[in-house]
């Protein structure tokens, strides 16, 4: 953004002599120069990251974090105390700068970011693995790089041993978490008994926390540690505007859930992001009414089917079979061995559901074979069910 600034000063004629605009000139020279100086302090912050792992490796134990954490200490607190000079006369030099060209808000939207991220203490090797872990989920990988890149920079890395309370029911804030590693459940507190109840276990790759972050909503459940874990706790970046663009949002917040239910399903589970990230751009997310069919018995196989919230009534030449809830996978069948389908579904509560087409399925099972080998020995466990059943 800073050199389209000068390029296109430069096209006004505001960068030839002092004569057309010799403040706006100098404020970009001096723009320049202090990103120069910033990446200065960030090769002194990298030196100090070296410094702790050399301090690791040499030393015994005690001595390593005396004798590295001290190294780190002195070399980190020239860095960023400079740095936080450096951007205060640089925040101010933006705004100053904002009248005379829009090309700047993205930079003054950059910096505002990158000092947050100086204020709050985080260490390159933190940042990197939070930019790594956000740019391998396919959930993420859906979204602008630039909302991707604020969302990161916006971002906690948090250890949290078993038991600890991530987020409180009732509580208000507007985060979004990923859990990188371990596992956590999902407790609903009963209002007049105050009883907490486990309604779901989430595992590593799943995201929560998308009611505050996009609906301003009171946290609905209490989100605990069930093991050691790590969590990446992304705050909401400042341009992002829960009134606008509602319909984007709300596809965005159904494939949370997808992900979710996607991530701890032992047939998907084990599929690369790559394959994770084809289903959710190739599938409909679907909000579905009581008493909808979502496939009858003896139709063609158009889709396949995953049940995301809600529960379905099943039923195979008439004779009921037991009821179906979240996580449920229906009409691979029909998909598998080229057939009609073998049984009739309807939704018995509102349901959120993902259909997946015919073609994204036959595209998604020649890349991923053992996959389809899964889906093959679950097709034919029902099928076997249902011939003892008859």
């Amino acid at each position: 953004p800073l050199s389209l600034a000068r390029a296109e000063l430069t096209k006004r004629g505001h960068m030839r002599g002092p004569g057309a605009a010799p403040s706006v000139s100098a404020k970009i020279n001096g723009l320049f120069v202090t990103a120069a100086i910033i990446g200065l302090c960030a090769s002194f912050a990298a030196i100090a990251d070296a410094a702790v792992g050399a301090a690791h490796t040499l030393l015994p134990p005690f001595p390593t974090y005396v004798v590295g954490g001290g190294i780190a200490t002195l070399l980190s607190l020239i860095p960023f105390g400079w740095a936080f000079l450096i951007l205060t006369d640089l925040m101010a030099a933006i705004e100053s700068l904002a009248d005379d060209l829009e090309l700047l808000n993205p930079v003054r939207d950059q910096i505002q970011q990158v000092w947050t991220w100086l204020r709050a203490g985080r260490t390159q090797s933190e940042l990197r693995k939070i930019r790594t872990s956000l740019d391998r989920h396919p959930l993420f990988l859906s979204l602008a790089p630039q909302m991707r890149e604020s969302l990161c920079l916006g971002a906690r890395l948090i250890s949290a041993p078993r038991g600890a309370r991530l987020i409180r029911q009732g509580s208000r804030s507007t985060d979004l978490y990923l859990l990188v590693r371990g596992s956590v459940g999902v407790y609903r507190r009963d209002s007049m008994t105050q009883q907490s109840e486990m309604v779901l276990r989430l595992s590593s790759g799943s995201v929560f926390g998308e009611a505050g972050f996009f609906l301003d909503q009171e946290r609905t459940a209490d989100i605990v540690a069930l093991e050691g874990c790590e969590v990446i706790k992304m705050a909401r970046p400042a341009a992002f505007k829960p009134q606008e663009n509602v319909n984007a949002q709300d596809g965005f917040r159904k494939k949370i859930w997808a992900s979710q239910v996607l991530s701890g399903h032992p047939i998907f589970q084990r599929l690369p992001a790559e394959a994770i990230l084809h289903i959710l751009n190739f599938s409909e997310i679907l909000t579905l009414p009581p008493r909808h069919w979502l496939m009858r018995e003896g139709e063609a196989s158009d889709g396949l089917w995953i049940l995301i919230q809600g529960s379905a009534a099943v039923s195979v030449r008439g004779a009921a079979r037991p009821d179906v809830s979240s996580g449920a996978v229906l009409g691979e069948i029909g998909l598998l061995w080229n057939s009609p389908r073998t049984a009739s579904v309807h939704a018995t509560s509102e349901c959120v559901a993902l259909k997946l087409s015919a073609p994204a399925f036959r595209s998604l099972v020649s890349r991923n074979l053992n996959f389809g080998a899964r889906l093959q020995e679950l097709g034919a466990d029902r099928l076997e069910r249902d011939r003892q059943s008859a």
